[in-house]
């Protein structure tokens, strides 16, 4: 389970890094869509992430927010705005989540070629 956290922002240097600091413990990919900033927010973002893309802002949220979306490679996508933070203890309860869904996985993997081996050995038989 891999988690993509998207971000729309425009001059967000108040709030931006508490935000950013708030989902790194979780995120396993951060995507900041910028839509004009003129003052710091940007270098604040490349302390978190390379992936920063500027979006000409045409009055449209989800035009913005849909151009995010396409950028993020993970499994699932956490949308939040700048001015939100992510808790400590609800971090860590995705990351249990997380481990779970990646324990789910593997068991399943193997349960599956399990599967898998015992019908060849029965249709060999």
């Amino acid at each position: 389970m891999r988690i993509s956290v998207c971000l729309i922002v425009k001059n967000e240097e108040d709030v931006i890094e508490r935000c950013l600091e708030s989902v790194k413990g979780f995120s396993d990919e951060l995507i900041v869509v910028d839509t004009g900033s003129s003052d710091k927010t940007k270098e604040i973002v490349r302390k978190f992430t390379d992936k920063l893309y500027d979006f000409e802002w045409i009055d449209n949220f989800s035009a913005a927010r849909n151009y995010a979306f396409s950028k993020a490679k993970c499994d699932y996508l956490f949308w939040l705005d700048a001015d939100d933070i992510v808790m400590p203890e609800d971090a860590e309860k995705i990351n249990n989540l997380k481990k779970s869904e990646e324990l789910f996985e593997k068991l399943s993997s193997v349960y599956q070629k399990k599967q898998i081996f015992l019908k060849i050995n029965s249709s060999a038989s």
